[in-house]
């Protein structure tokens, strides 16, 4: 596993994890049915069959970005919280690059 573009250490376990947990249940949501309710009607909709080449997880904690199982799980991460700090994806490459709002 690949994070940041250097083989993953201990500090990026729970990332790491998260990844491999969610492309390998191939679901975005893949918890017991006992801590996430399922509406079945729209479960497909959270279903990542076949696994796509990105997956983009946008939440409140640190960015990161992993490759695993030959897909690319990126966290841009909290826009305001890191100095207005995002990523670009070259579909192309299939490179990341981080930028950044000069303040």
């Amino acid at each position: 596993v690949v994070i940041n573009g250097r083989v993953a250490g201990e500090d990026a376990e729970v990332q790491v994890h998260l990844v491999k947990t969610i492309l390998s249940q191939g679901h975005l949501a893949p918890l017991p049915l006992h801590a996430a309710p399922v509406y079945w009607h729209h479960h497909h909709a959270l279903s990542l069959y076949p696994i796509p080449d990105v997956i983009v997880i946008a939440d409140k904690y640190d960015a990161y970005d992993v490759t695993a199982s030959e897909s690319l799980v990126i966290n841009p991460g909290s826009f305001p919280k890191n100095n207005f700090s995002f990523k670009v994806y070259f579909p192309s490459r299939r490179e990341i690059e981080n930028c950044e709002i000069a303040t």
